[in-house]
């Protein structure tokens, strides 16, 4: 049982902080959405800590997650893949001439605004961040609308 214990909060620290870096906040932003210090929250990513429940909750809504996802239960390795001429990946922006900042930008504001497990993937190894080439062009219709 202690073997399991040491399992889940292993599992759980490394999502928290894979969580966190994919997302790119800072530890800092989290604890503070969090409500603890920041020593607090440094303990749960490297599993000296463990959040209660109400934490957990808080997490899964930030990192827009299942806690099951957090605590290992919910593995996401067998994720439907998307063929690679329906996603724009950076460098797919920038080939076709698009500014860097850019071409960022875009992948960064479509890829951060949606929920973890609905993350396009072109292949299991494949560490990537793509997004449908459909999300690119109806962002940028409203960006276009916003004007």
């Amino acid at each position: 049982m202690a073997f399991l214990r040491r399992k889940i909060m292993t599992v759980l620290a490394d999502r928290i902080k894979e969580m966190r870096v994919d997302s790119g906040k800072s530890k800092e932003q989290v604890a503070t959405y969090l409500a603890v210090e920041l020593k607090t929250y440094s303990r749960y990513e490297t599993g000296e800590r463990k959040p209660d429940i109400e934490k957990l909750v808080q997490l899964a809504d930030y990192f827009y997650c299942s806690i099951d996802y957090l605590l290992g239960r919910d593995v996401v390795t067998n994720f439907d893949t998307v063929p690679r001429d329906q996603v724009y990946s950076y460098r797919d922006l920038c080939e076709k001439g698009y500014n860097g900042k850019l071409s960022h930008g875009l992948i960064k504001q479509i890829y951060d605004s949606q929920c973890y497990n609905d993350r396009v993937h072109v292949s299991a190894d494949d560490p990537t961040k793509y997004v449908r080439k459909t999300d690119v062009r109806d962002l940028l219709r409203q960006m276009y609308s916003d004007l």
